[in-house]
């Protein structure tokens, strides 16, 4: 049986799978690359749209859009948690990616108005898929429903997969490089464990109170 085939048939029972980006999504990151293929001397993965409705997290090739949301160190002061988090844009991985290196596409957006942010070149494509193809393997994912999507706290200096359940709302979060201790890197995480570390770690970086009668210095 051809495997394209093979694999519709399968997905449906796939734990893990890629939610379909809005087309001006789509349309912002072929823009994007067109204007990339016009530059002398400039090579270019070339966008494969078809694949990017997939998910394609099995066969480790092009695909795995996957949505990415923000979280500022206000935000976790404030205690927000992960399902607060702002969204802020779409990722996907293009092209065959090899043993050691692939190619990330970033669309920026939050709505109906997306912005193409540029192709990067390295292992973060690579190591997307292997954590993801790990996930799949764990007790608490395989009999899920999840959506994979990309999870930035700048401030603490955290990005994670998150792992969306779409049926019972429990949620999974492994940090990826280049996060820091305490997190551990490809550890599972529930999502109130991963908070409980997040707000520990604002809390360490809250800026110190001025004492009284100072004024806070001025914004450089």
């Amino acid at each position: 049986m051809d495997s394209l085939l093979l694999y519709d048939e399968l997905k449906g029972n796939m734990p893990i799978k890629s939610s379909q980006p809005p087309n001006q999504a789509i349309d912002a990151l072929q823009a994007g690359a067109t204007r990339l293929r016009s530059v002398p001397g400039t090579e270019v993965t070339e966008p494969r749209p078809l694949s990017l409705t997939r998910n394609v997290v099995q066969q480790g090739d092009a695909g795995v859009p996957h949505q990415v949301f923000h979280l500022s160190l206000d935000d976790v002061l404030a205690g927000k948690g992960v399902s607060e988090a702002r969204a802020t844009g779409w990722r996907f991985l293009l092209g065959q990616q090899s043993a050691h290196n692939g190619t990330v596409a970033d669309v920026h957006g939050d709505g109906v108005a997306f912005e193409f942010g540029g192709l990067h070149h390295g292992p973060q494509a690579v190591k997307m898929i292997e954590v993801l193809q790990q996930a799949e393997r764990l007790p608490g994912v395989r009999d899920g429903d999840f959506e994979p999507r990309l999870l930035r706290v700048p401030s603490l200096y955290v990005d994670a997969i998150w792992l969306k359940e779409r049926r019972t709302g429990q949620d999974l979060i492994i940090p990826i490089p280049p996060s820091l201790p305490p997190l551990v890197v490809g550890q599972q995480y529930s999502a109130p464990d991963f908070e409980a570390v997040l707000k520990q770690e604002a809390a360490a970086r809250k800026p110190a109170p001025s004492p009284p009668g100072t004024s806070a210095p001025a914004a450089p």
